[in-house]
């Protein structure tokens, strides 16, 4: 008799969920960046060095994120993700942000 093995689950959900984390924590922390910096005293291109290091560890996050799932180091909770239709419109939300972010960023330097 053949048994068939069992489908290993998407890798997906999970990375999803995980950039949604990041995602919002990075917004936090750029919240705070900004209403502290200047009362801390420390120079302005302080605060786009974290903007710059947030926008840089999204996708650094993402990889980590895929490669634990890849090899099995994430918890069952988080590899037993079903994603909702509302988290996937919100998850779609801020991907496309995060991806217009940048773009929106050169444009603006780009203006007189």
């Amino acid at each position: 008799m053949h048994t068939r093995q069992q489908k290993a689950p998407s890798v997906w959900p999970a990375i999803a969920f995980l950039t949604l984390a990041y995602t919002l924590a990075a917004w936090i922390v750029l919240q705070i960046a900004e209403v502290s910096f200047e009362p801390l005293g420390l120079p302005e291109w302080a605060l786009s060095l974290v903007v710059v290091l947030a926008i840089a560890g999204l996708p650094t996050v993402m990889f980590l994120a895929w490669r634990w799932m890849r090899r099995g180091q994430v918890d069952e909770a988080v590899a037993n993700i079903q994603p909702r239709p509302w988290y996937r419109f919100w998850a779609r939300v801020i991907d496309m942000t995060v991806f217009a972010l940048p773009i929106g960023i050169v444009f603006d330097m780009a203006a007189p």
